[in-house]
Parts: C-alpha cells; structure tokens; sequence
C-alpha cells in the first residue's frame, strides 16, 4: 500500500490543484498529473483510473461554477457530447492499428500547428476579426470537431480538452470563453464515461484522493473562477503553456524511444 511522507504528500497536493487549475482553463491537466502520481509511488495499473476520478471531480466543479455565469445551447451540447463519445470509440478501436510512437511522432506536428492557430486567433480578436456563423453550421463543425478530438482522446488523450478549445474557436468561432466552457463541458463527458470503466475494474487508488480531490476541487474553483472574471489573455497563454508542456513531453518520449 502507497506511503506518503509529509513532504510528498504536500509537493503532492500543489501539483494536483496546479494541474487542475489550469485543466479548468486550457484542459491538458493530465500532462502535469500522470507523472505526479507516478512520481509518487502510484501503482502504474491504478495511475489512469485515479486521474480519472481526480480529473472529472475537477472538471465537474468547474462546468458547474461556468454554468453559473454563462449559457450554453443544450441542443448543441447534447450532440458534440455524443459525437466525443462515439469518436473516443472509435479511437480505442484504433489502437489496434496505430501504435503510440507514430502517434508522438504526429504530435510533434501537431502541436507547432496548433500554437500557430492560437497565435492566429489572438491577433484576429486583437484586430475584432472573430467570425460568426449560424447555428447549424456551428453545430455541424462542432459534431466534426468533437468526432475528430474524440478519437484522438480515446487512442491517446494527452492535451484533448487543449485541442476542443482551439478547434471551438478557430474553426466553430466560438469566443474565447464560450470555447472554454463548452470544452469543459465535453471533456467531463468523455472523463465521467472512461471513469465509469476504471471504477467497474477498481483501479482506483483510494488513499491518495485524501490528498488529490481536495486538491483538484480547489485548483479547479480558482480556475474557473479565473475563467468567469479574469481576462482572455489569461485563458490564452495558459493554452501557449500547455502546448509546450505537451510539445516537451512528445520530445522527450522520442529521446527515450530512440
């Protein structure tokens, strides 16, 4: 059974309410929690299972505190949910043909991409050049978008909540915080539904939510919060930090695959 010292189980806590902090505003929490818990001496078998729990305890705090201040479409929230789940399906089914080391590899494109359509997105809202559509082509996009990161998120996962938001705003045009929440709200449904699984297998370790939810619950408070009163560019270059956050990490697993 894990042991924590006093000195882990507080490096512990701060990482876990950082993480969830700035999951609740750019997603991408994941990539400061998985290695903590290993960190930590977590059982590799019960690591995804707990971050799970931690994650949709987090996830689910802060799409409450965003319900409260903004409204959101539930006809489109009903079917870009459906659309995560069936493309997280799907990417699971993947698995079988796709390996993980193709997918780093891809990550390593990728994420340049992305930083440059944040970079774009900014300097458009900076200029007021933000595009509107109609409501059924939000929703059109939206289900693609979500087909598409709901696969990604079920073969691979790391910066998916990331991804719904830039793909929310420079191809849904959503504003910056309709993106946030709407991308909270979908990365909770596919959270709740993998949690669902690792419950039913009990790969859960239970001691270390003692220190973890509480910790995820504050982190996520302080950033939704941040999310409802704070500035865009605050959403913005949190986004910038998880990109390089995940660009590191795909490095860094290629320097250890080779």
């Amino acid at each position: 059974m894990l042991e924590l010292t006093l000195n882990l189980a507080i490096i512990l806590f701060v990482l876990i309410a950082f993480s969830s902090f700035v999951d609740a505003i750019a997603g991408g929490g994941g990539l400061i929690t998985v290695p903590s818990y290993l960190a930590v001496g977590v059982p590799a078998n019960l690591v995804l299972g707990t971050n799970k729990l931690v994650s949709s305890a987090g996830t689910g705090l802060a799409v409450f505190k965003m319900l409260r201040h903004n409204k959101v479409d539930r006809r489109f929230v009903k079917y870009v949910v459906i659309a995560s789940l069936c493309g997280s399906f799907f990417g699971a089914m993947l698995s079988h043909v796709l390996d993980e080391k193709r997918m780093v590899y891809l990550l390593l494109v990728i994420v340049p991409v992305m930083l440059t359509i944040n970079f774009i997105k900014n300097k458009r809202h900076a200029q007021n050049k933000y595009h509107y559509l109609e409501a059924k082509k939000q929703l059109i996009r939206g289900v693609i978008l979500c087909l598409i990161v709901g696969a990604y998120d079920g073969f691979f996962g790391p910066g998916t909540g990331t991804f719904l938001y830039l793909g929310l705003t420079y191809f849904v045009f959503f504003s910056v915080k309709q993106a946030t929440v709407y991308a909270r709200i979908v990365n909770f449904a596919s959270n709740v539904s993998a949690l669902s699984y690792f419950l039913a297998i009990g790969a859960i370790d239970w001691k270390v939510m003692v220190i973890a939810l509480p910790a995820a619950l504050i982190g996520a408070w302080a950033g939704s919060h941040l999310v409802v009163k704070g500035s865009d560019k605050w959403i913005s270059w949190m986004v910038v930090f998880v990109l390089l956050l995940l660009l590191a990490k795909s490095v860094y697993s290629v320097i250890l695959m080779n």
